[in-house]
């Protein structure tokens, strides 16, 4: 090889982002082994759920949110739904909202004991940190006012 630029392009580029993507992999494939170790008992769900009552006062401000950040065809959606909820004579509507498990989601759940015994960890620390900030200060502040001295003790 003559030049050193066709060197790099041709033999260290191509392995540094070989490299980053066996990476990972093998991050995915390790996360998997040990999320479905951990959780061999548990069934499989299929995400997160979320159900949340929404009035139409709600609705209306977001189709307005909407409409003002440009979004016309969502915001004009919402106020079809707002239309029908009228005619209806209804005040909320039930949202249904559905979403898939994240690796964080994963690793929050495979590590809730662990994260619980830091939470437990942290607060004992702080506890002990703020005892000893207390001792620090009854010792450089004592009961006795500083222009008072100790009297001297006879020993027999």
């Amino acid at each position: 090889m003559k030049n050193p630029l066709t060197f790099t392009c041709c033999f260290l580029l191509p392995q540094v982002v070989m490299t980053i993507i066996v990476a990972f992999i093998l991050d995915a494939f390790v996360f998997r082994m040990n999320y479905t170790r951990k959780n061999r008992d548990s069934e499989e769900d299929s995400g997160i759920v979320l159900e949340r009552e929404v009035s139409k006062e709600e609705m209306t401000a977001v189709a307005e949110m909407y409409g003002r950040n440009g979004a016309t065809s969502a915001a004009s959606q919402l106020l079809k739904v707002v239309s029908q909820m009228d005619r209806h004579r209804q005040t909320s509507m039930l949202f249904l909202g559905r979403r898939s498990r994240t690796k964080s989601d994963l690793s929050m759940r495979m590590y809730e004991e662990e994260i619980q015994e830091w939470y437990e960890e942290h607060a004992r620390k702080e506890e002990n940190q703020l005892l000893w900030q207390d001792d620090e200060q009854l010792l450089n502040h004592p009961l006795h006012p500083p222009s008072l001295r100790q009297r001297a003790q006879t020993i027999i």
